[in-house]
């Protein structure tokens, strides 16, 4: 480890113990050596790490490896600050945007940023605040398992480029100008992974947006026995007034009806000429979430905040009747039990 006025870089693979109080510091991981595997682990055993105003990156940074993992050690408490935004420093903006950071490796924007493969886990808690724009932001792919974990930033809570997963845990995800989870690539990678993807698979999550509580450029897949609550724009305490009303609509599908799902929401994705009557949905705002329990397809949902759509209205067109479901309780209840 080199040490620097306060900035620790880690140019080794190897796991690393963080204990203690730092402020005005870094933690910073450039393994520029290409024979080196690449992979470290940051074992937090009641760490306190924060930056400066003027720091001219993350609190802690990846620059240069394969992966890197951070560990909250069983039954600690620890805390990652990013202030930047709370000074006069330049570079992104701190509204929560994620789009004026500059061209140089995504200017660090997060408390705790990878330009890499980034997880985070353990059975100790970890406190994330960024007052700069993001609170945890990986170029690839963001994974959390175990790990009681708070985060709270102006930008996104959550980003991973490639995509997020969430295998465990207990989670509050707070933006206080951007969107809880997000994703931004969508293609296919060279291996063949389609990349874009938020996955919650179990734990219980939390977050609270003023924009898109899940943002996910390709896919967001909610399973197992995951338990999510979402609250966005002015239900979430954190409305920015940039919000539109448009951004609080879902079509819930099973995954055999995403893709028409998406073509239903953007209409560039199909002909016009597949359409045999007007789609008066068509190319309004609202995002597709596949839910595994719709296993038939004939199931679907469509949701939207009472303040968009405060009224259902039940026409029978080309001869269907649709079914009516209630939904009485966030996690159980009649809309996978029975119809009413």
């Amino acid at each position: 480890i080199e040490a620097d006025g306060g900035v620790y870089t880690i140019t080794k693979s190897g796991d690393y113990t963080l204990t203690g109080a730092l402020s005005g510091g870094q933690i910073v991981v450039d393994i520029a050596d290409e024979a080196d595997e690449g992979n470290v682990k940051l074992i937090l055993d009641g760490a306190s790490i924060t930056n400066s105003a003027s720091a001219a990156g993350a609190t802690v940074t990846v620059l240069n490896a394969s992966k890197l993992t951070v560990e909250a050690k069983e039954g600690t408490y620890n805390e990652i600050v990013d202030v930047r935004g709370s000074g006069t420093s330049s570079g992104a903006s701190t509204t929560g945007s994620d789009t004026t950071e500059n061209e140089a490796g995504d200017n660090e924007s997060g408390a705790i940023f990878a330009a890499c493969d980034l997880k985070l886990n353990g059975k100790g808690t970890l406190i994330v605040t960024s007052s700069y724009d993001n609170g945890v932001k990986s170029k690839d792919d963001l994974t959390i398992k175990n790990l009681t974990l708070k985060v709270t930033a102006t930008g996104c809570a959550l980003k991973g480029n490639d995509s997020v997963t969430i295998e465990s845990g207990s989670l509050i995800l707070i933006s206080t100008g951007g969107d809880g989870v997000k994703t931004s690539s969508s293609d296919v990678s060279s291996k063949g992974n389609q990349r874009g993807t938020v996955t919650i698979s179990g734990g219980q999550v939390d977050i609270y947006a003023a924009k898109d509580g899940i943002s996910a450029a390709y896919d967001a897949v909610i399973e197992g026995n995951a338990i999510v609550n979402v609250f966005t724009a002015s239900y979430s305490d954190y409305d920015d007034g940039s919000a539109v009303a448009g951004s609080k609509m879902y079509l819930i599908v099973p995954r055999s009806l995403r893709l028409t799902a998406q073509q239903i929401l953007y209409p560039s994705l199909v002909y016009e000429a597949n359409y045999t009557s007007e789609n008066l949905q068509r190319g309004q705002f609202g995002d597709v979430i596949t839910c595994p329990e719709f296993t038939d397809s004939n199931n679907w949902a469509a949701v939207a905040d009472p303040a968009v759509a405060p009224a259902i209205m039940i026409e029978e067109r080309f001869g269907l009747m649709p079914e009516i479901y209630i939904a009485d309780n966030q996690v159980e209840g009649a809309l996978f039990l029975n119809d009413e």
